[in-house]
């Protein structure tokens, strides 16, 4: 009967609930009630109307008010585990992407150091040469691996780091291993 009419027929919602949503809007015009959810008891009220046309009936009743509190309730706590789920593959694609970039960038690091150890090899014989003549002979980019890179190739048994003086000051002199 209820489906199949086009008219407008107005429900009879309990007294209680009146009431209840009379009070809660006072509480809100005199700002005793500072929820962010304003319209939260409203579209209770609707659901709790669904109910009773689901049940074929005009009268919202304090049962349907109740059990529209409970999907309500439902609606919510669901509504919190997507939120909660979206925030946490947010935050894991940002690690997911922080992560490359650190990957990225040490690789970018190795690279640079192995150009700058290639160069020093370019650069070294069996003779002792200063490290600041091999540091300024290097481009401006790969000053900062020349460290890296030495003690790469020191490790690696390529050149041998000697310590010396010239002129009363500590200098290193490196040198390709014979």
């Amino acid at each position: 009967m209820l489906a199949t009419e086009h008219r407008r027929t107005p429900l009879n919602v309990a007294a209680s609930i009146k009431t209840v949503l009379r009070a809660e809007r006072l509480a809100r015009l005199r700002e005793e009630l500072t929820d962010d959810n304003g319209q939260q008891s409203l579209v209770r009220l609707k659901v709790a109307a669904l109910l009773a046309l689901l049940s074929r009936r005009l009268d919202v009743t304090e049962s349907d008010w109740q059990l529209a509190d409970y999907i309500m309730g439902v609606s919510d706590r669901t509504r919190t585990r997507m939120y909660d789920a979206l925030r946490a593959d947010a935050a894991k694609a940002a690690r997911d992407r922080a992560e490359a970039r650190a990957a990225f960038d040490e690789h970018q690091d190795d690279a640079a150091v192995h150009r700058t150890a290639d160069k020093i090899l370019a650069r070294l014989s069996t003779d002792p040469t200063p490290a600041s003549v091999v540091r300024s002979a290097l481009g401006k980019n790969l000053r900062e691996y020349i460290e890296a890179a030495v003690d790469s190739l020191i490790r690696r048994g390529l050149v041998e780091r000697l310590d010396d003086e010239y002129q009363g000051r500590p200098r290193v002199l490196l040198r390709l291993r014979a």
